[in-house]
């Protein structure tokens, strides 16, 4: 999910090369105060769903699922049930911080289309979307205007999987 990590102490980058997939052994003599910062850049993935979610997609950023929690104030849903509207992939953002679920936990937003607008119009509201550890997390996977999109991937934890 990360092709290009990056560790620093104390904001200077290592010297070793860092592999995708391997430790990083970090052997020093340390000090007190010394700080390691670890980065992992990773991509948003639209992972097709399978089976009772064939149409739809979740959405992730590295190992991390987002989804949608109804009840939280800003998303504003008392009008149209979440499962109805249909996802615009194209206005995804984010990752931003947002301490509602963890401390240090993220969230990002995506425009939505209400069930009776055509696309590809303005969307009718963003909405936020909160890590999968969410416990009011109702909704992980969306409608999108066109399943077969070829930004959207399979499921790499089953790639063999009936569909």
């Amino acid at each position: 999910w990360c092709a290009k990590p990056e560790v620093k102490v104390n904001g200077t980058p290592i010297e070793a090369k860092i592999l995708p997939g391997a430790l990083c052994a970090l052997k020093r003599t340390w000090k007190q105060g010394d700080e390691v910062q670890v980065t992992l850049p990773m991509k948003w993935r639209f992972v097709k769903g399978r089976r009772s979610q064939i149409g739809r997609v979740a959405i992730m950023r590295g190992p991390q699922l987002f989804g949608l929690n109804p009840h939280r104030e800003e998303n504003d849903l008392k009008d149209i049930a979440p499962r109805l509207y249909a996802m615009n992939p194209e206005s995804l953002e984010g990752p931003v911080p947002d301490d509602s679920v963890r401390p240090g936990g993220l969230a990002c937003t995506v425009g939505v289309w209400r069930p009776e607008v055509f696309y590809p119009g303005k969307v009718s509201k963003t909405l936020i979307l909160t890590e999968f550890a969410d416990p009011g997390c109702e909704h992980l996977y969306f409608h999108v205007p066109n399943p077969n999109d070829p930004l959207f991937v399979d499921d790499e934890l089953f790639p063999n999987a009936v569909k």
